[in-house]
């Protein structure tokens, strides 16, 4: 049986507050309802978490190696069409501006229909746009496919980490952002260990090719796998969600409670309201996450274009790789690759050690102690540092950025309600990836013009970060079970 509220706000009452605490007795006295928090929790983790969570580390890892596919590719794309610098640029930046874009205007889509829904849609475009690349006769046809990937991950990135916190209760929502943000990094290792020892080898045609075969198994994957409980009970598909929970029970080994017998929802009419999240309520968590995000990049890649600018050796970096020769037909420099490739395992090792950190003294003072260290390392580029500084700096740097990222996805799927989700942390990911793609253009633009005007823009934004993380407030938002209302049971 289940319970169904009548004129319930959706917005009334805080689940991890009091829903965890608050048992009722329906109106008969003979079934006990329990909040989706308890039934999560008492499920337990196990068998369903594990193929979940592998499923979206799998799904996230190839999102983000085909992200930073065309940086490592872009020396041979460059010799085998003669691409000048403006095409370059076009097609270096026609991802990032294709996840603002899509984030922007349909990020909504997984709210309205569903995560798994989504998840699957932008996969399957993922794989279209791998093959397009792979089989591009043309820079045009490799610029169509470049974009398709981009919507992809614009849609289906933010709804992974939704996906693997609603699969499992509030109190383990740390390690279901973190097997997805591993799974992240983790694509940067991939396409590094797989550029590595391949691609001089076998071409990068082929190489497209072989990072993109898990696509197929992940499709099958994710039409496999069912949506998530949360997204169906504030749906109104109470029905669907308690069968799915009984399952989640069988395949953890748990018995699924008998006196259980009921579930309470709201069913939301406008889930993916874009206006929602600039509600009240809401407004000033959208803005400070989107500055935070914003800054976050900006900095990074602003400092990563400054720093080789005031160096005759710019080996403190981890660049990606070039031509060891200006001409055409050299191979790829390994060294290079092998840079990105540790870069990247360290980013790995930064993702889990910032979550164990949050969990250990809050997600927000973790945060803002990342912000602090920003700052502080952005105003070491007022002084003239020796190189090993600055290879300190850098790396001190880069931790701040994989840590923050990390603590703010965790904090946006907790901040906002289920029915807007998707909507709020797609618009964060499109505004704020903008962030690198500004830092890195005024960087160089002013740069010949004034490189104090660089510095200084760097560190006030650093230090515009560190008050919007202080200035945010954290805590966990589902407000979709209702438990104070009246209700009214439906027979299933």
């Amino acid at each position: 049986m289940i319970a169904q509220t009548e004129s319930a706000s959706p917005y009334a009452l805080d689940e991890e507050d009091r829903g965890s605490k608050d048992e009722t007795i329906n109106s008969n006295n003979a079934e006990q309802e329990m909040s989706l928090n308890d039934l999560l929790r008492g499920s337990g983790l196990g068998k369903t978490q594990l193929f979940f969570w592998t499923l979206v580390f799998l799904v996230t890892t190839m999102q983000l190696s085909v992200y930073f596919q065309t940086a490592i590719l872009m020396p041979y794309l460059h010799c085998e069409w003669d691409l000048n610098s403006g095409l370059e640029a076009v097609i270096g930046s026609s991802c990032p501006v294709f996840i603002t874009v899509s984030g922007v205007v349909a990020g909504n889509l997984a709210d309205k229909y569903g995560r798994k829904t989504v998840l699957l849609v932008t996969t399957i475009f993922l794989a279209i746009g791998s093959i397009t690349i792979a089989a591009s006769p043309n820079v045009w046809v490799l610029l169509a496919g470049r974009i398709l990937q981009g919507i992809s991950h614009g849609l289906g990135y933010p709804v992974a980490y939704i996906y693997a916190a609603e699969i499992t209760d509030s109190k383990n929502n740390e390690l279901a952002i973190l097997s997805v943000g591993v799974g992240a990094q983790f694509g940067g290792v991939f396409i590094a260990l797989v550029s590595y020892f391949a691609l001089n080898e076998i071409g990068w045609r082929y190489l497209v090719a072989v990072v993109s075969t898990p696509l197929p198994f992940l499709i099958i994957g994710l039409i496999l796998a069912p949506e998530t409980p949360r997204f169906l009970l504030v749906r109104g598909k109470g029905e669907e969600a308690l069968q799915l929970l009984k399952k989640m029970y069988k395949w953890n080994g748990v018995p699924f409670p008998e006196r259980c017998l009921s579930i309470k929802a709201a069913s939301l009419e406008k889930a993916g309201r874009f206006s929602r999240i600039f509600h009240s309520e809401f407004r000033k968590l959208t803005i400070l996450l989107t500055i935070i995000y914003f800054a976050n990049l900006y900095i990074y890649l602003a400092f990563a274009a400054y720093l080789p600018l005031t160096s005759a050796d710019t080996e403190e970096l981890p660049n990606f790789p070039t031509l060891n020769e200006t001409s055409c037909g050299e191979v790829l420099d390994r060294k290079d690759i092998f840079k990105s490739f540790i870069a990247f395992l360290g980013d790995v090792v930064g993702c889990v050690m910032t979550v164990f950190l949050g969990k250990r003294f809050g997600n927000k003072l973790v945060v803002a102690s990342f912000a602090a260290l920003a700052l502080v390392t952005t105003v070491s580029a007022v002084f003239d540092l020796n190189e090993i500084f600055k290879v300190i700096f850098s790396m001190l740097l880069r931790l701040c950025v994989t840590g923050s990222r990390i603590l703010l996805w965790l904090i946006s799927v907790e901040g906002y309600p289920a029915a807007v989700r998707s909507t709020a942390t797609s618009f964060i990911l499109g505004i704020g990836e903008t962030g690198g793609t500004v830092g890195s253009f005024l960087t160089y633009l002013l740069y010949p013009i004034s490189s104090v005007s660089v510095v200084s823009l760097f560190v006030g934004i650093a230090a515009v970060q560190l008050l919007a993380t202080v200035l945010l407030n954290t805590g966990n938002k589902d407000k979709d079970i209702v438990l104070a209302n009246p209700a009214v049971t439906a027979s299933m």
